[in-house]
């Protein structure tokens, strides 16, 4: 369905910033709404709150707020806008609001001319940004405070800027929630983007001796960084999503840095461990491989199984019966195949329900049967 012209009218707007925050009185009480600039077009507010709505924000009406200031905010994400306060202060508010919204394309210029840079160095936390100039760009600077109240607390740091120092508890809720709020309301933000990425590769060896027990190796990257086991308690040490690492700070999930050292603790024993690792289906609790480096007998093994006459190499070895001198146990096999990937996985292995998991296609062959005869004929290949 193609949007009516006040649709269309309302995303233009809302591409182009203008818009506002305001609390507005209706039927049924106090309302945070999101108003446009220079035209009435409710349409505005519901393309604005859709974005800015979160699991957490969408029944604000419902929870507890400690000021006004906060439970505006929140009802500017939540479903219904509805600020479920005291209805002398919210007309003393709204008043507020309306007299800083005079001359609103000035004042929206003026505030994307404010950049809060964040600042993570080894000593603390600290946040600046330049001096504001002019009466417009300083009240700009002071609705800043109502969108993260912290920011109240700036001063002179010389040198025509402003800087404020935070505790790593601010740090970490400026990271959370402030940049991103910060962001919603027009001003600019710097040095904010820490997240870092938590993954993990294996190295499987085969050895020289077709069937050798493989081996193998997991790497674990931290922001692309291999780290130990021991790096990892560190971080998990410090307590908090926002870790100094190798001079720098990032914010990581602490639950996948959990699972990292599992993976990193964890012994590969078995045999059919390893093999599910060279096929690309090994994993750790919840943390899946982003990458697998198959070597050795197994190298040659997996290539010939994602080779492009796999097909037929899997229907000749079906009809084949073992050849003499083989020495080992034949079992049925899982052939699993996923795009640009294919892997056979003995039916015992459970690679089937894994299969399932991952949303992978499955078909069965009662025999994958590789023929030995040139090979080493002492060895099977599970």
């Amino acid at each position: 369905m193609k949007p009516s012209p006040r649709q269309r009218e309302a995303l233009n707007l809302v591409a182009a910033g203008k818009f506002l925050p305001c609390l507005v009185r209706e039927d049924d009480g106090w309302h945070a709404r999101w108003r446009a600039i220079g035209a009435d077009n409710d349409w505005v507010d519901a393309y604005v709150r859709e974005a800015a709505m979160t699991p957490l924000s969408e029944d604000a009406e419902d929870q507890r707020h400690e000021t006004l200031h906060d439970a505006w905010i929140m009802a500017l994400r939540s479903r219904t806008g509805l600020v479920a306060w005291d209805g002398a202060e919210c007309e003393a508010f709204a008043a507020e609001l309306e007299e800083w919204s005079g001359n609103a394309r000035e004042d929206i210029e003026a505030r994307q001319g404010i950049v809060f840079r964040f600042h993570a160095e080894k000593d603390g936390f600290a946040i600046s940004c330049k001096a504001p100039a002019g009466r417009r760009a300083l009240r700009e600077l002071g609705r800043a405070t109502y969108v993260w109240g912290p920011l109240r607390g700036m001063g002179s740091a010389g040198g025509g800027e402003l800087r404020l120092s935070l505790s790593q508890t601010e740090a970490e809720d400026f990271l959370r929630l402030g940049a991103r709020d910060l962001r919603d309301a027009g001003y600019g933000v710097e040095g904010a983007d820490l997240a870092a990425a938590v993954s993990a590769e294996a190295d499987v060896e085969g050895g020289a001796d077709v069937g050798a027990a493989p081996k193998v190796k997991l790497t674990v990257r931290v922001a692309g960084e291999p780290v130990t086991a021991e790096e990892v308690r560190f971080l998990l040490a410090q307590g908090s999503t926002l870790v100094f690492f190798r001079d720098r700070w990032i914010e990581v999930d602490r639950n996948i840095l959990r699972e990292a050292l599992r993976a990193l603790e964890k012994s590969v024993a078995k045999k059919s461990e390893a093999m599910r690792f060279a096929l690309g289906l090994g994993h750790v609790g919840s943390m899946e491989l982003d990458h697998v480096r198959a070597h050795g007998w197994l190298r040659g093994l997996v290539e010939e199984l994602r080779s492009a006459n796999a097909d037929a190499l899997r229907a000749e070895c079906a009809a084949m019966d073992a050849p003499p001198g083989f020495v080992g146990e034949l079992r049925a096999f899982v052939l699993t195949a996923q795009i640009g990937r294919a892997a056979a996985v003995p039916v015992d292995m459970g690679a089937g329900e894994e299969s399932r998991e991952r949303g992978v296609s499955r078909a069965v062959c009662s025999r994958l049967i590789v023929d030995l005869e040139d090979r080493d004929a002492r060895a099977s290949t599970v």
